[in-house]
């Protein structure tokens, strides 16, 4: 059952997401306070699926990438948290409406949140599991990892899944670190201004999007220890310094 089931829990987890991000304007379609952390915690529910998946499915080489999945869990959920809880600090809200429509105001918090955008863009390729981070499914160490005993509706609702976190996540940050949908004009009437948020919606996830891919085209895998050690003597120091910066900015004048 599960071993059929986590896929299902995976795609529908994103989709969930989606619903939740601005899209045409800086309201979701599910606006309230606090909607950020509800999309942070639906974008881990995939990888527990990854794992559930893995370890359910009987064969070593599944369990083994399965382990992996849960190993690496840490070392990049926790950098990307951290990155996206600056832009929050600096204007005082969890509600991602609040941050796009603060940071469409106020530009200068896009270059002072900068250096978390870099490392919410290094964790979200972790997330994903793509080069260099694409450890679990390692194909010339362990086949295809927690996917190697899927195949058919299942493996493609997986790699669909995959796909779709990947939208999703790019999203995410065009909306925390890039004010989203938000025009730098608001045009009237109402529904010639969502055309408009929609099409700068689009464009700066897809901005994203090309970083992602660039990063996976640029680089190579890399071990399980350097992944870890990378993660928490880099990213997690350098988001703190990220987040000692917003705290000053917040507290200390403002932007």
């Amino acid at each position: 059952f599960m071993f059929t089931a986590a896929p299902i829990i995976g795609l529908a987890a994103i989709f969930a997401a989606y619903l939740y991000l601005p899209i045409v304007s800086s309201t979701g379609l599910h606006s309230f306070n606090g909607d950020l952390v509800v999309v942070l915690y639906l974008l881990t529910i995939p990888t527990l699926a990854l794992f559930l998946g893995g370890w359910y499915s009987g064969n070593v080489f599944g369990q083994k990438g399965g382990m992996r999945v849960a190993s690496l869990l840490f070392s990049y959920e926790i950098p990307f948290f951290l990155a996206l809880l600056t832009p929050a600090l600096i204007e005082g809200s969890w509600k991602m409406a609040d941050i796009t429509h603060f940071e469409i105001t106020h530009p200068l918090e896009i270059i002072v949140s900068l250096l978390g955008f870099v490392i919410g863009l290094i964790a979200l390729q972790g997330k994903l599991e793509r080069l260099p981070f694409d450890i679990p499914e390692a194909e010339t160490e362990i086949v295809a990892g927690p996917l190697v005993e899927y195949s058919g509706r299942r493996l493609a609702l997986f790699r669909l899944a995959r796909d779709a976190e990947m939208v999703v996540g790019a999203g995410l940050l065009a909306v925390v670190f890039l004010a989203g949908p938000e025009p730098i004009v608001q045009l009237q009437p109402i529904y010639l201004s969502w055309i408009v948020g929609a099409l700068v919606f689009l464009a700066k996830t897809l901005f994203i999007i090309f970083l992602l891919i660039l990063i996976k085209s640029a680089v190579a895998r890399i071990r399980t220890d350097q992944m870890i050690s990378f993660a928490y003597k880099w990213l997690i120091p350098l988001v703190l310094v990220q987040i000692f910066i917003a705290i000053i900015v917040r507290f200390l004048g403002g932007i």
